[in-house]
C-alpha cells in the first residue's frame, strides 16, 4: 500500500509545538516509520491498513466520521509524541555527498566517529523494527 499520512501536515505543526521554520521535508520519512511501526503496532495491521485506505478514497474522511474523531483526537496526538522522539536525530544530522555533518544553527559540521556510531545503532534499531513488521 502508498505511504499514506494519517494526519495532515499542518495538523502535525499544529499540535507538536516544533518550530515552524521546521522543514517538514526532513520530517515526512520520519513521520512514515512512525505509522508504520508504532501505530500499526497499536492499531493492529488490519485496523491501520483500513484507515489508510479510508484516507486514500477521502482524504477529509467526510465519510468516515468515527475514522476522523479517532485520528483526530488520539492517533495524531500519539503520531506528534513519537514523531517528536524520532525526529531528534533526523534534525540534528544530514546526510551530505561530504559524508555526516552535524547541523547547529547555521553551521554545519562533520560528524565524529561517537556520533556516527549512535547513528548506525539508532538506524540499525529501525531497521530492525521494520523487519519486524
Amino acid at each position: 500500500m502508498a505511504d499514506v499520512y494519517l494526519c495532515k501536515i499542518s495538523y502535525l505543526k499544529e499540535l507538536s509545538g516544533i518550530n515552524d521554520n521546521t522543514d517538514y521535508d526532513l520530517l515526512r520519512p520520519t513521520i512514515i516509520m512512525v505509522q508504520d511501526v508504532y501505530i500499526q503496532q497499536i492499531l493492529g495491521t488490519p485496523l491501520y491498513n483500513d484507515l489508510k485506505t479510508k484516507i486514500i478514497s477521502d482524504n477529509t474522511l467526510a465519510s468516515y466520521p468515527n475514522e476522523k474523531a479517532l485520528i483526530n483526537d488520539y492517533i495524531a496526538k500519539v503520531i506528534i509524541w513519537y514523531l517528536k522522539v524520532e525526529s531528534t536525530v533526523d534534525l540534528k544530522f544530514r546526510y551530505m555527498n561530504s559524508g555526516i555533518v552535524s547541523v547547529n544553527n547555521d553551521k554545519v559540521t562533520q560528524a565524529d566517529q561517537s556520533e556516527i556510531k549512535y547513528l548506525i545503532d539508532n538506524y540499525k534499531k529501525k531497521a530492525e523494527m521494520y523487519a519486524q513488521l
